[in-house]
């Protein structure tokens, strides 16, 4: 039998990593991905270099959820530092 009729080709190229996107809200880091495993892995890599709070979804870019928390992260972001 020919290769690959039984089941997928051994030659298929792995999977690029799931894309995380950050986004900054001054007093919070919020990571969203679909990744769980990969999202996890952000977050560690983001706890360790800050003192700040880090947030994360793990999910659709569009579940009303997701847009529901960056609103109200947006307005409880300060608009410029305090000296």
């Amino acid at each position: 039998m020919p290769q690959g009729q039984n089941g997928p080709d051994r030659s298929d190229p792995p999977e690029a990593p799931a894309p995380i996107e950050r986004r900054d809200f001054g007093h919070v880091v919020f990571l969203i991905g679909t990744d769980a495993a990969a999202v996890g892995r952000a977050v560690r890599r983001e706890s360790a270099g800050s003192g700040g709070r880090v947030l994360a979804f793990v999910g659709s870019p569009d579940h009303p959820a997701l847009t529901e928390m960056l609103t109200e992260l947006a307005a409880e972001s300060p608009g410029t530092p305090g000296s």
